[in-house]
């Protein structure tokens, strides 16, 4: 709203301009001699942390507009400002503004923000049309601010109330929790399933996966409060236990390792207390410990048996109150009411394995006819035998055997995570009722009913042959997921080997031999394809592959499992051979249905030129020379070349900063030289301040927050992520402004192959599965491709099989084994 003009000298307003901070650009925008500034916002940002001004969202926002003259005439015109869909200006949106020469004019305005708004950062825009010189000149200054809620808004004021009947609840995966942090006797509460670190304190309480003394588990990571002085967090679940019934609850404790340069902890307390029907906490179990090897608890939960109870589990220094490397964890907490099915021993093991062995051996002998759950393959001319043992709760504790007749590899089990909680036939999981097998022609089905806290959900696996792959592939028959994505798998993979791996093929060509404990992730840097090879002890070998792109590759030599590990409704494929891995990789490549991209007949053979700043005409000239030393069979990838600099205020990139005359010359340039030229683009990172951003078109966590992307140091600029399904209008319209601008012959985009595929949610809290970003990011590459040139090549970062068929290539930045694994034997790349 405008509330008062304000005209001052322009020795005063320089001195302000002088004062301000930068971060984004500057909220101000100088042409012919005229600033536009918005004016009332600080700004704390360093190199490595993004701060803006803070604005109380449940308080007006005021800000003001300055229009500043240092021409010798006049100047004026109509000033318009606005915010995005979640703020609204408080009356006029639009005024006049004249300022009379060497002097500047100011007006005042008002927003408020609207029910929508969310902790977050906010753009502020005024734009000013108007003729200096004879010419059209527009002035568009934007001013960045960090909305803050007051907390009675942001936390939900309960926790649901989970009612247990029989079976297995994981404290970590499928309660609500209200956490708590206390400094010198005083409680303050973090929120409901807050995650994350608390700058006040210094708490950090996450979700996790640790491993301790060579087993992992799944619980919470915790550090106690220490800024301010030492202190405590727990957190609470609020559980109905049902009546006549047992009910245990189970964990394991451990704290962290510590580096030779660091302090070491002198231990961390746990402690679980129960609230009971008459409102007191009674303290039930204690444990002070610098163990870190898993340590386990049992506390007996039946003196509450038909009460609805606080379950506290907190955690604190110790006696000394001493914080220092006080990362500790609760692995594995999980409440089991009723009583679990008994987990297979040793001697069930190894008689399943017997019987599976027996099996594969008779069907590698039996061209037809093999029975249920074995099968015969044919690798290449290679014949094997593979078969499955049941357990008593079906696949999960069952045993997977392949045998070319004298030599074989047993698994042990098939891990099924459903919604974070184990199921079957595992330490803690979530029990399987029943078992059901049918026969299908050329297939077999096994279903699990398995006991969640939601009710039962059935679990498929079907298994068939396909060229020379067992294949194995699980869903969930008949189940209708809820727009929050559940209930899902949100872990799959083989079980334990009888035999150690001898030489392990994964990550971009990697080959390890002896190869030590590892976790390999996802993605373009590290994990880069859906396929993985080992050689084993024996002389057999195995390529596992899934058709969604994997989480992680996980290898624990003191189990001996080497396992890809996927989620969501996903397909396996198992690969033997006697004649190495590579032999496995070739049946893999025959059925996996992979196609190659429509750009690689242009792109392949070429050498990559990569260029990030620098001034283009020196670039022409460079180019110009490389091509008459006889470099031209090349792609040219222009990085730094953007609008407002290199991944700024995306996804406004046209034009080329720097002015397109000379830009052109450089794309000439490599024409002539015969070489692609390929700009740098990027749909990852959406900037606040770019022209129509809206956290409508921005992932959320599970949490309903919005999701930070890249921190730009450089411009001290912070982004958020653009949904996989949001970015193709401005995508699209970019491409029609480089096709007509500049033609280039290829397409570099960043990010979309350095990481894995994600799941995400949008605004609403719909969940997305990382299929979802698969198919989005294959199709952004179809679109480009069709926009600019039919058969241009696509690139993007570092490089995942995850794209291929619409991505052509990757370029650079593979890491090898020695970056991400410790005790390697003997590692190298190939080709």
């Amino acid at each position: 709203m405008m509330t008062r003009l304000h005209i001052r000298f322009l020795p005063a307003l320089i001195l302000l301009c002088a004062q301000a901070a930068l971060a984004f650009l500057p909220p101000s925008d100088k042409q012919e001699g005229v600033t536009l500034r918005i004016e009332g916002f600080a700004e704390q940002s360093t190199p490595e942390r993004f701060q803006a001004e803070k604005v109380p969202a449940d308080q007006p926002l005021a800000f003001t507009v300055t229009l500043v003259n240092e021409r010798a005439e006049p100047v004026g015109g109509t000033v318009k400002v606005w915010l995005n869909d979640d703020w609204q200006i408080v009356g006029d949106d639009a005024f006049t503004l004249a300022a009379e020469p060497g002097r500047s004019v100011s007006v005042s305005c008002t927003a408020k923000a609207k029910p929508s708004v969310l902790n977050a950062l906010y753009p502020i825009h005024a734009r000013l049309a108007l003729t200096v010189g004879g010419r059209e000149t527009l002035l568009h200054p934007i001013a960045i601010f960090d909305a803050v809620l007051p907390a009675s808004a942001e936390a939900p004021a309960e926790p649901r109330e989970i009612r247990l009947a029989d079976g297995v609840l994981r404290l970590d995966a499928n309660a609500d929790r209200r956490v708590f942090t206390s400094q010198n006797g005083k409680p303050r509460e973090l929120g409901v399933n807050f995650s994350g670190a608390d700058a006040a304190s210094g708490t950090h309480m996450s979700r996790d996966r640790m491993t301790r003394g060579g087993v992992e588990r799944a619980g919470f990571a915790i550090h106690p409060p220490y800024r301010g002085g030492a202190g405590e967090t727990w957190n609470d679940f609020r559980l109905a236990l049902p009546a006549g019934k047992p009910a245990v609850l189970s964990f394991f404790t451990a704290i962290r390792d510590t580096s030779p340069t660091e302090p070491p902890s002198d231990g961390t307390e746990h402690k679980v207390f129960v609230t009971g029907a008459d409102g007191k906490a009674n303290e039930i179990f204690s444990r002070f410990s610098a163990s870190k090897a898993w340590e386990p608890a049992r506390v007996d939960l039946g003196a509450y048996a038909g009460q609805s109870v606080t379950l506290r589990l907190w955690t604190g220094p110790g006696p000394k109150g001493n914080t220092t490397c006080d990362q500790c964890y609760w692995g594995d907490p999980v409440v089991t009411v009723g009583t679990l099915p008994a987990l297979a021993d040793e001697e069930a093991w190894q008689a399943l394995e017997r019987t599976a062995v027996a099996r594969a051996r008779g069907a590698l002998a039996k061209r037809f006819g093999a029975g249920p759950g074995a099968f015969r393959l044919d690798v290449r001319g290679q014949r094997f035998g593979a078969a499955v043992a049941l357990g008593r709760q079906g696949l999960t504790d069952g045993v997977f055997a392949f045998s070319d007749g004298t030599r074989d590899l047993v698994y042990r089990g098939f891990a099924c995570d459903i919604d974070g909680a184990p199921a079957g036939g595992v330490e803690n999981g979530m029990p399987v009722l029943a078992v059901e097998t049918r026969r299908g022609w050329r297939s077999w089905r096994v279903t699990h009913r398995i006991a969640t806290p939601d009710g039962t959900v059935p679990v498929r696996a079907t298994l068939w042959t396909e060229g020379g792959a067992l294949r194995v592939a699980w869903d969930m028959p008949g189940v209708r997921r809820d727009r929050r994505g559940t209930p899902r798998f949100t872990r799959l993979s083989l079980g334990a080997a009888h035999l150690p791996v001898w030489r392990a093929y994964a990550g971009f060509g990697n080959v390890i031999e002896n190869p030590g404990a590892f976790t390999l992730t996802g993605g373009g840097f590290n994990l880069s394809t859906r396929h993985v090879g080992a050689d084993y002890t024996n002389g057999l070998s195995l390529v596992q592959a899934c058709d969604i792109f994997p989480d992680r590759l996980v290898y624990a030599p003191e189990t001996r499992r080497f396992a890809l590990e996927t989620h969501h409704d996903a397909a396996f494929f198992f690969v033997p051979s006697a004649q190495g891995a590579f032999a496995a990789a070739r049946a893999y490549r025959d059925v996996c249905g992979f196609d190659k991209g429509p750009g690689l007949r242009a792109l392949g053979g070429r050498m990559c030129i990569d260029q990030w700043g620098g001034d283009y005409r020196e670039a022409a000239a460079g180019l110009s020379q490389a091509a008459r030393y006889g470099v031209t069979d090349a792609v040219f990838v222009k990085h730094s070349w953007q609008r407002w600099g290199y991944d700024y205020r995306l996804p406004e990139i046209y034009p080329p900063a720097g002015g397109l005359e000379p830009f052109l010359e450089m794309r000439r340039a490599a024409e002539e030289a015969g070489m692609l030229f390929c700009p740098h683009d990027n749909y990852i990172d959406f900037y606040p301040d770019a022209e129509g951003y809206s956290y409508d078109h921005i992932v959320f966590n599970a949490e309903g927050k919005p999701t930070r992307a890249w921190y730009n140091k450089g411009r001290r600029a912070q982004s958020y992520r653009w949904l996989p399904h949001g970015f193709t209008p401005w995508m699209a319209d970019n491409m029609r402004q480089m096709r007509d601008g500049f033609a280039p012959d290829s397409l570099f985009i960043d990010v979309f192959t350095a990481i894995a595929p994600f799941n995400y949610y949008d605004r609403a809290g719909v969940f997305y599965d990382k299929n979802a970003t698969q198919q989005a990011w294959r199709d952004a590459f179809d679109t480009c491709r069709s926009i600019l040139k039919r058969g241009s090549p696509m690139i993007s970062e570092a490089g995942t099989d995850a794209l291929i068929g619409s991505l052509d290539a990757g370029q650079a930045d593979h890491f090898p084994a020695s970056r991400w694994m410790k005790g390697v034997g003997e590692a190298d790349r190939t080709p």
